[in-house]
């Protein structure tokens, strides 16, 4: 027992001593990454820019580590147009148990897509020429994972800011905060089972003309000068329509009491309220957090909270004393995962290693 603990270590130990000018070495390391499963993490820097090495790492390695490595594997030309490497890229991202199995969030995929696709990382100098048939593969397993991606089996009330800043880039990622707010209402419809979804507006529709409410608007009226609107977004559309339905509707200011207040006004049941905007957050006739305690106490529910601000510099909505509402500055792959498992009560924290997509 104590050895087949070892044996890996071990390997690990030889593949730190192999240098790319001794001969034999290249040899001797394809071997231990054949016999012991070494991944990239164990491979001496020097090595990681042999398309060989790369090829013995890519037969086992994990869906996770697959996406987040596609653009050194594409700059190095083992994947290339109709090679094995991406035949077998193509197949793993089309095959839904792997997606099953790695637990990745749609929202992983989506930004992994995104950058590979603009053929360039967000840190450092590697660059690449993305191959259509994985940028394909990779646009087809975002949609897929809504299939598999675990319900937090919560009541969502998502309120979306839809001003013009929203077009602005996030720092972190590569998408607009539209973009990102967009996709993460999307998600989020599909793969839990309640989701209100609302932006805030001005109450014209798209065209400018007529009042986008219905019953119980009178109230949001009441407490604002702005309101909330059902966005324009259903179950199965795809990102890019979402988008466009959402680009240029009329908007109002961004007041982050609204969503409890509708939600009580309408006898919503809503378990977590999320807010996106980039930074423009600030507080109508009724602070938030007060909002949020009135919603609890008419409807009995202990609701919980989240404000998501894309390129906010330091604001701060959420009360700091109640544990059941939380502000969050930026947008990245850790972003989906922290507010199912703050909504479902969930501590247990994101793995930075699971989540990067993109070097």
């Amino acid at each position: 027992m104590y050895e087949d603990y070892a044996a890996p270590v071990l390997a690990f130990e030889k593949a730190k001593l192999l240098k790319t000018g001794d001969k034999g070495a290249r040899k001797e390391l394809l071997g231990l990454i054949g016999d012991y499963n070494l991944p990239r993490e164990c491979v001496p820097t020097e090595w990681l820019n042999d398309p060989a090495i790369w090829e013995a790492l890519l037969v086992k390695m994990p869906l996770m580590a697959m996406v987040r490595n596609l653009g050194k594997m594409t700059s190095i030309g083992l994947i290339a147009d109709n090679s094995d490497a991406t035949i077998k890229v193509v197949k793993s991202l089309a095959d839904v148990e792997q997606l099953r199995k790695s637990r990745i969030h749609p929202v992983q995929l989506l930004l992994a897509g995104i950058t590979y696709g603009t053929g360039h990382g967000l840190k450092g100098k590697l660059s690449w020429n993305a191959v259509r048939s994985v940028m394909t593969a990779l646009d087809k397993a975002f949609y897929d994972s809504f299939k598999v991606t675990k319900s937090s089996g919560k009541r969502f009330y998502l309120g979306l800011d839809v001003s013009g800043s929203m077009g602005s880039q996030i720092s972190c990622a590569p998408m607009s905060c539209l973009q990102a707010s967009v996709a993460m209402a999307l998600v989020t419809m599909n793969v839990e089972d309640f989701c209100d979804v609302r932006m805030f507006s001005d109450g014209t529709n798209h065209y400018g003309r007529s009042s986008m409410f219905g019953h119980g608007s009178s109230a949001v009226r009441s407490a604002s000068k702005d309101l909330l609107a059902p966005a324009p977004i259903t179950v199965g559309m795809t990102l890019p329509q979402a988008v466009e339905r959402m680009s240029g509707m009329s908007f109002g200011g961004t007041d982050c009491a609204l969503p409890m207040v509708d939600a009580l006004a309408r006898k919503v049941k809503v378990d977590c309220f999320v807010t996106y905007t980039d930074n423009e957050t600030w507080a109508g006739s009724i602070h938030p957090s007060k909002a949020l305690e009135k919603y609890r106490q008419g409807m009995g529910i202990d609701a919980k909270l989240v404000t998501v601000g894309m390129t906010s510099t330091g604001f701060s909505i959420c009360d700091p004393n109640d544990a059941g509402s939380v502000d969050v500055v930026g947008f990245d792959a850790n972003t989906p995962s922290f507010i199912s498992n703050f909504a479902a009560g969930n501590s247990e924290a994101v793995d930075e290693d699971e989540v990067e997509v993109a070097e």
